[in-house]
Parts: structure tokens; sequence; C-alpha cells
């Protein structure tokens, strides 16, 4: 028989698991998006440790210097300023959350200030550079249709290219001129699709995607858009196809970027005026805390 050995497991620190209680509130009551949730919790994580090679075992032990040193030593390893800002910010907030649930009486990081991020705006394509790059010829079949859809939506929708690899069939609403979607921290809005952003999908849905969907072999999905293999398309997935589109013009990096522009004013003249217009036209079911950018809507 085998002698019995003995394996000691690491115990979570009282840092771990007052910082794993503060990300679980952030996921189960404030509902943030699942990337935000592992970001703050690699910065938490990396915050811990800094804690822990300083001495300190308790919430109650950190001062603002102590925080202070904390972002220091990330500008000293070179991370980037909105890297940064990142991490004092879980870490703003999670000793904020300590504070309120009673287990510690001060909060080190309250009069600390985030360091203010200069606004940068976005670049964005001409309603010509648009039309030459949607007007232009598309592979044939599934594959070429289902490209064809996706720039024309995320243009003319106004769509983040993860709010796009996640719409289901339920969010098409091509008769009624909207499609549900669904944003960062579980935020939802109605975005308005019509014109030739409304003509490209219905000929994708009808046209290409049954014929991605066989190949999923009997595992069904209710993803719009769909990989070779009839599974839902991801967002790493979709950026080589659709920047290969655009690679004979120059912009290869930066269509999804460019194609969520700014949609008024230049909208007022692109698009006729229509009740079901002005009532999806960026109209959240649960208010954003920043407005969506949108684009221009092609005819």
């Amino acid at each position: 028989m085998p002698a019995n050995k003995e394996h000691t497991e690491a115990t979570p620190s009282s840092l771990a698991v007052a910082a794993g209680e503060y990300l679980d509130y952030l996921a189960v009551e404030r509902g943030l998006a699942r990337n935000t949730i592992a970001a703050y919790r690699r910065d938490l994580t990396t915050y811990c440790a800094y804690l822990e090679r300083a001495g300190i075992m308790s919430f109650d032990e950190v001062t603002r210097q102590v925080v202070e040193g904390f972002v220091a030593d990330r500008r000293d390893g070179g991370y980037s300023d909105a890297s940064v800002e990142r991490a004092l910010a879980a870490v703003k907030g999670l000793h904020a959350f300590l504070v309120r649930d009673g287990i510690v009486a001060q909060n080190p990081t309250a009069a600390l200030r985030l360091p203010k991020k200069a606004e940068r705006l976005p670049e964005y394509l001409s309603v010509e550079d648009v039309s030459a790059l949607l007007d232009q010829d598309f592979p044939e079949g599934e594959m070429g249709l289902r490209d064809h859809a996706i720039l024309e939506v995320l243009y003319g929708c106004g769509l983040r290219v993860s709010e796009l690899v996640g719409l289901d069939v339920g969010d098409i609403h091509i008769d009624d001129g909207f499609v549900l979607v669904r944003g960062k921290g579980s935020k939802e809005r109605l975005s308005p699709l019509v014109g030739s952003a409304a003509r490209a999908l219905t000929r994708y849905i009808t046209k290409g995607r049954s014929r991605l969907a066989a190949h999923a072999h009997g595992t069904e999905t209710s993803a719009v858009f769909l990989n070779k293999n009839g599974r839902r398309l991801s967002r790493q997935a979709s950026m080589p196809s659709v920047s290969a589109t655009g690679a004979r013009w120059g912009w290869w990096d930066s269509i999804p970027i460019r194609c969520v522009t700014p949609l008024p004013p230049i909208c007022l003249r692109a698009v006729q005026t229509s009740v079901c217009y002005r009532r999806s036209w960026v109209m959240p079911i649960y208010r954003p805390r920043r407005s969506t950018r949108m684009s221009i809507v092609r005819n």
C-alpha cells in the first residue's frame, strides 16, 4: 500500500479574499463586462502581491503613501498611462467597497485623483470612401455575403466589433428597421437598420448563414454571424477577414474603428426623416454612461 503523502495547499490571503469579494460584487451587482472584470482581476492581483512584498497583510494597514508607491511602481515598470489609470481605478474601487462593507474604517485612496486622460477623436472615413469600400465586388459564396454584411452593419448601425459578433438572430428586426444591441456593461440600445445595411444583412441571413450553419454538424447556434465551422464568429476571427477587405485601400488595421463614426449631423442629409428612425436612433433601453457614436446610414 503506497505511503500517504501530505499535500499543502496555499490558503488565499485575506487581501486576496477581500479583492475576490469586490470582483464578485462588480460581476453580480454591477453587471460589468467579463473583459472588464478580467482586467480588474489582473490589476488587483498585482496590487495584492505588491502589498504582500511590502509586508502588508491587511487592508487596514494601507496608507495613501503605499498606494502612491504602487502607482509609481507601475509607471517605473513601463506600463502605459492607460494601464496605470485602470489599475488605480480598480484600487480606488476596491478600497471604497471595503469601507462601504465595514471591512475597513478608512479609505486611503479617497483623496487620490485619477490622471486626466487626453481625449482622442477617432479617425473616420468620408461618405465617398465608405461608398467605394462597400460597393466593391465581394467574393462569391457565403463568406463573401457574410463579410459584406459585417462591414455594412458595422458602418450603417455604428456597432463595435464585439457588439456585432454578439448579435443573435432574435435581435434582428428588419421589418421594423432596427437591431437590438448589447453593449458594454450589459447595456442595451436600439440601433437603426435601414438602407444598404438592411439589404446586405437580409441577403446574408437568407442565402449565406444557412450554408455556414450546415457546417456545425447538428449543433445549433442563435448567432447571426458564423465562422466557417458554423459557430459564432469571435471578435478575433472577424478581424482578418474584415481587414483584408480594406487592404487594397490602405486601411488594413483600422476599418472597424473607422467604420464607427459619429452619426450626426451628416445623417440628417443622408437619411430621410421618419418616426421609426427618430425612435430607434441611439435610443438606449438602459441609458449608457457615455453616448454611443454612430455612423451615416447609406441609402
